[in-house]
């Protein structure tokens, strides 16, 4: 028999977004996704110095994954309770 792995708590993986993009989806253990998303939010900071349309697209995108990050929480949650497997 195997031990039950813990739930993720949304809550955690929004304010780690929040804090910095991509460190959500890395406590949610989708590391290689959180990397990307920590490299694009650089990107997109380093365009926004330079245009309007940068800073608004960095708005966009932390917001969106701020967003995305607490749905994946719940996503989690919901296979790991269903199936008893992490689903990534």
């Amino acid at each position: 028999m195997y031990a039950m792995l813990p739930l993720k708590n949304a809550g955690i993986a929004a304010v780690l977004a929040f804090l910095w993009a991509g460190l959500g989806h890395v406590y949610l253990g989708q590391i290689g996704k959180g990397i990307i998303y920590m490299i694009m939010y650089i990107v997109l900071w380093i365009i926004g110095i330079v245009t309007l349309i940068g800073l608004i697209l960095v708005l966009i995108f932390w917001l969106w994954q701020l967003y995305d990050a607490y749905n994946k929480a719940n996503e989690y949650n919901n296979v790991l309770q269903q199936t008893g497997r992490a689903p990534w």
